[in-house]
């Protein structure tokens, strides 16, 4: 049974409560986590169990989801959990709200004390290559990998999302934008 401990912590700013949901939600040790321990995290409101079966997979694979609303800051943000029968994998975060900022949400994490850590980068700055993935660990757990999104088909946006296990492989068209192989904050 996975056992989860978060420290309530007043957070003034939308980055800041941000960041503590993202670290109440990062599993501890080397054990994944179980449905149910995403109730543990307060400011997310989750559907009743058990997570949906879905019809077809969803990009990362995963054939089970759970949706919620976080309230961060008095702002709705869209969170859908999925994975698979038993275990979380993957936590989406789309906000349609104003904006919270990579750049700040990316300081309170670290201000948390997460690692962070640039994983998959654009090649060249582009309009085309916003997405942005880091590996991200906290003191005693498996490194897990973060994702931000600024730009959706063209549209300003903003979303995150929290890997458990390693993201999907890149597609060749995501080949031609970004590498693995990140030099400091950027690409090759």
């Amino acid at each position: 049974m996975l056992v989860w401990t978060c420290a309530m912590v007043h957070a003034e700013t939308p980055q800041d409560t941000f960041a503590q949901i993202v670290a109440a939600l990062i599993p501890p040790g080397d054990v994944g986590s179980m449905w149910k321990d995403l109730d543990a995290v307060e400011q997310i409101r989750w559907q009743p169990l058990p997570p949906t079966m879905l019809s077809t997979p969803l990009p990362g694979g995963a054939m089970f989801s759970r949706d919620g609303v976080a309230t961060i800051a008095g702002r709705r943000v869209a969170v859908k959990a999925a994975g698979t029968r038993s275990t979380v994998t993957n936590v989406y975060f789309r906000n349609q709200g104003e904006a919270i900022g990579e750049d700040t949400v990316l300081a309170a994490l670290t201000h948390r004390g997460l690692a962070l850590q640039p994983a998959r980068c654009p090649i060249r700055p582009s309009p085309a290559a916003s997405d942005k993935w880091w590996t991200i660990k906290e003191t005693g757990s498996s490194p897990n990998w973060f994702y931000s999104q600024t730009s959706c088909k063209g549209v300003k946006c903003e979303a995150f999302a929290l890997f458990f296990v390693a993201p999907p492989p890149m597609t060749p068209e995501e080949r031609k934008l970004y590498t693995d192989h990140c030099v400091g904050g950027g690409g090759r």
